[in-house]
């Protein structure tokens, strides 16, 4: 027969079962729609495209080219990369290039909190990952191998860091290395911005990536067919394109844990704020904070629409620079980073 002490003791670690159930079944709140049909948006496709394609294609374009981006002020002060005679690819770690990629992505973050706020969003603020996830983790699971569409570089880039080996030989050890205080003593923020960009940053957007129900932008095509308007609906928020990944929730989780190493760097080097090189955020009519000037007046985009409300300043100047990016036929891929990754990783 039961005495009191055990019936007591059988209540309490029912109720103990019951709380620890209760909360492993409770979960965050879901991403904000209004940040997702915000970066939907086909002038935000356009800034985040042309941001990442002009800066790391400067150098291949012809100098009629550059001088047509630089009238149109679309000119990056610090390209992000070069190329040898055979056309392979370096990183230029040292004219400050990481400081802009950090910058400007922080700025994303912050006008991303912007809307939340606006919005008053339970999600709360974005916030990165504390660690990148591993192989089991289940909040986080990698998303399955998959074959990217007329792009078997891309595929084999991000196939192979979606193993469980490649994290725990070469993911694990990078992201302890960019947080050791250290380590982070030794190098510049344009430094660490490079470092990132190149590693993790890309190995990550591949990695979280999965097979696309929506399709694949085409490379290589018509201008018309490359920014159909068909691209620009929420739902195409592939990880493995510029004009499409910022759509995607898993972009804010990696670029959160991108700019917390920032702040490891700050602390590392004993300041008490940082003082940027690095600030470019694209050209006129097109910075974030500007085109979020515009867009904070109407914001709510019904799922599955396109937002056009800042039509004129897509037709005013990023129209003209994309066509310029698009006659030079080189388009921006994160498998492109694969033969700089050797400059970073450990010797």
């Amino acid at each position: 027969m039961l005495n009191k002490q055990s019936i007591l003791y059988a209540i309490v670690l029912f109720l103990w079962i019951f709380a620890q159930t209760s909360s492993s079944q409770k979960t965050s709140p879901k991403f904000p729609q209004s940040v997702i049909n915000a970066m939907a948006a086909r002038e935000m496709r356009y800034h985040h495209y042309l941001w990442h394609n002009i800066r790391e294609n400067w150098y291949k374009f012809s100098s009629t080219s550059q001088a047509e981006l630089k009238r149109l002020k679309w000119a990056p002060p610090r390209p992000g990369r070069k190329f040898d005679e055979n056309g392979v690819s370096s990183a230029i770690p040292e004219n400050n290039s990481g400081e802009d990629f950090l910058y400007m992505h922080r700025q994303m973050i912050a006008n991303a909190n912007a809307i939340i706020a606006k919005n008053k969003d339970p999600y709360g603020k974005i916030t990165g990952w504390t660690t990148i996830p591993g192989p089991n983790d289940t909040h986080y699971p990698v998303p399955a191998e998959y074959n990217i569409t007329d792009n078997p570089g891309l595929t084999s880039y991000t196939n192979f860091r979606k193993t469980a080996d490649y994290y725990e030989t070469t993911i694990k050890p990078m992201e302890a290395l960019l947080k050791n205080p250290v380590e982070l003593r030794k190098m510049t923020l344009g430094q660490l911005g490079s470092k990132i960009e190149v590693t993790i940053h890309s190995w990550m957007h591949m990695r979280f990536s999965g097979s696309s129900s929506y399709g694949y932008r085409p490379v290589n095509k018509t201008l018309n067919a490359k920014f159909d308007k068909k691209w620009d609906v929420p739902e195409y928020d592939w990880l493995g394109d510029s004009y499409a990944s910022h759509v995607n929730p898993i972009f804010w989780k990696l670029h959160g844990w991108v700019d917390d190493r920032i702040e490891d760097w700050r602390r590392a080097n004993r300041l008490s704020s940082i003082r940027w090189k690095g600030t470019w955020v694209g050209g006129p009519m097109s910075s974030f904070s500007n085109l979020m000037k515009k867009e904070k007046t109407s914001l709510r985009v019904p799922k599955g629409e396109s937002s056009e409300h800042n039509s004129e300043m897509v037709g005013d100047t990023m129209e003209k620079v994309l066509d310029i990016v698009m006659r030079e036929g080189a388009e921006f891929s994160f498998a492109d980073n694969e033969a700089m990754e050797s400059q970073f990783l450990p010797k």
